[in-house]
């Protein structure tokens, strides 16, 4: 599962976290005004290069170390760091960090709860719709899903919704709104919605439209495997 740093930029919830640090300053005798909004910037940007940090090091398979930096800006209440953490602990294939699905669920919930981080979201629903650590549960899934894609369009939501109308999971098979939600990845290049439209198409019978988009996407999964191997256009869940 890759883990994108560019989502967790965005928030569906508003963190007040900037706002304490400040009103706490703005009691300090003798301190500027500028002063203040300079050092809490300042921290920000910090923090947000060490998270960084940590999403290539996981990135890079070093798993220890992103636990141990990701953990570190948890504890300086750096909310989004908890989105990575449940990445790490859902990750099955680090000899040296055991997996451990309800850390995962944990930390997961914490970030869409802290600051409603889109990597949380999508962990959620992906931990409901596999059955890793939970009973799979569609309905839940599909849940998580649509209030990324509603809320913030995101690509990988609309992927996920579209597959699970084509499929009938979570919802009765509704091959319109799957086109719907599988149309939005597809104009952001999502590989796997061309291989999903590529199904829809060869169930309704137009086989060479569905060939189309079946070549579509090996065509773009091979120029993006080679030269952009962690483009998150390449992810499927």
């Amino acid at each position: 599962m890759a883990f994108v740093r560019g989502t967790l930029r965005i928030n569906l919830l508003k963190t007040c976290s900037g706002k304490s640090k400040y009103g706490e300053a703005q009691n300090l005798v003798g301190r500027n005004e500028l002063e203040i909004k300079n050092n809490i910037r300042d921290s920000k940007t910090s923090q947000d290069e060490k998270f960084s940090d940590a999403i290539a090091n996981f990135h890079n398979g070093d798993l220890d170390m992103a636990l141990e930096q990701a953990t570190a800006l948890v504890d300086a209440g750096y909310g989004h760091a908890y989105s990575l953490l449940g990445a790490i602990y859902e990750n099955e294939k680090s000899p040296r960090v055991a997996t451990d699905f309800q850390k995962a669920l944990f930390y997961y919930q914490m970030g869409a709860d802290t600051v409603g981080a889109v990597e949380s979201w999508l962990g959620l629903g992906r931990l409901f719709y596999l059955g890793k650590g939970v009973p799979q549960n569609y309905q839940k899934a599909f849940e998580y899903y649509s209030t990324i894609a509603e809320d913030i369009d995101n690509q990988v939501a609309h992927l996920m919704l579209g597959k699970m109308y084509l499929n009938g999971e979570g919802r009765k098979t509704n091959y319109a709104l799957a086109k719907r939600h599988l149309e939005a990845a597809r104009k952001n290049d999502y590989v796997f919605a061309y291989t999903y439209l590529g199904t829809l198409c060869f169930r309704e019978k137009h086989n060479l439209r569905g060939l189309m988009n079946r070549v579509r996407a090996t065509w773009k999964a091979a120029i993006l495997t080679l030269f952009h191997p962690r483009d998150p256009r390449l992810r499927r869940i």
